[in-house]
């Protein structure tokens, strides 16, 4: 068993049947010796060598590479941002906010004052319950799912991705990280 290189898009495939692959489309058992330590979408084919791209074909790659990068970074961070802002610990209790649960929230606040207390609000997992109160319990209810956790969670996501569009080489989208 071998290893293979595709010579148009480098697509590396280790132990492999050999005679299955062309060597007019593969390299046969490719020397990698002399971009071990590069990464390998700076990597190139010479004739049958694999060698590191020039500085200029790494800055034309990096410009050509950077917007889908931010694109697919982007776009992580709003995965992220759902994930955060998908639920929320009030009392020590976990309480949905997906979409509907978010309207139902923003509507039981606003109506506050009309609503039939105790208001009883089922868990995230629907085994348990928190029962509200009052109406000052419904707004401090609301203002931890809305504010505390949605809209921090929301700022936080528009603040990497202003970064993420502020950067303008891959080193510096490679520096924003999502730590939240």
């Amino acid at each position: 068993m071998s290893n293979v290189i595709n010579r148009l898009d480098l697509t590396l495939l280790l132990s492999v049947n050999t005679p299955d692959y062309s060597t007019i489309d593969w390299i046969i058992n490719p020397d990698l010796s002399s971009v071990r330590d590069v990464d390998p979408r700076y990597w190139t084919i010479s004739g049958d060598n694999v060698i590191e791209m020039t500085r200029d074909q790494k800055i034309t790659k990096d410009a050509a590479d950077l917007p889908a990068l931010k694109r697919a970074k982007a776009e992580r961070i709003d995965i992220h941002t759902d994930i955060l802002t998908a639920s929320f610990t009030y009392s020590g209790l976990q309480f949905s906010m997906i979409e509907p649960d978010r309207l139902k929230i923003l509507a039981a606040d606003h109506f506050a004052d009309l609503l039939t207390y105790p208001k009883r609000w089922n868990t995230l997992d629907n085994v348990g319950h928190y029962d509200i109160m009052n109406t000052a319990a419904m707004h401090e209810f609301a203002f931890t799912a809305l504010v505390d956790t949605l809209a921090s969670g929301v700022d936080s996501g528009t603040v990497l991705k202003n970064q993420i569009r502020d950067a303008t080489t891959i080193l510096g989208l490679d520096a924003v990280v999502d730590n939240r």
